[in-house]
């Protein structure tokens, strides 16, 4: 976790939060053991930041929420992307956001993720 630290990550930390200081909504996804992290993000951005935030299942965001998505808006969507068997269906949601016209930030642990996923679907990338 030492790289979390380094100068280049300090600003690509202070882009997102550039960005995000202006949403009024923010979805956090992600799947398996990265839904109780989302779910504790989603906790702090409305106790700390009072930004309405939600989390979900990448699974369940796609039957109701996908829905509430829209271009004008550009609603910002975290993805909690982590290296393990629920990769390949976290990547598919990233790209079904991605068109709906949403901000995408991910957040992963997914060594060469640019070599995954095309980078022009993630917007912010940490």
């Amino acid at each position: 976790m030492k790289h979390s630290l380094q100068p280049g990550m300090l600003e690509k930390y202070r882009e997102v939060a550039k960005f995000l200081k202006d949403q009024d909504n923010v979805f956090l996804l992600s799947k398996g053991r990265g839904v109780f992290v989302s779910e504790f993000a989603a906790y702090k951005f409305n106790q700390i930041a009072e930004i309405h935030a939600e989390a979900y299942s990448s699974a369940e965001f796609r039957h109701g929420p996908l829905a509430m998505l829209n271009e004008d808006e550009k609603t910002a969507v975290i993805f909690l992307l982590l290296d393990d068997e629920t990769l390949p269906q976290t990547l598919h949601n990233i790209n079904q956001v991605k068109d709906r016209g949403s901000t995408v930030i991910v957040i992963t642990n997914v060594a060469n993720i640019d070599t995954i996923i095309d980078p022009k679907m993630m917007d912010y990338m940490i």
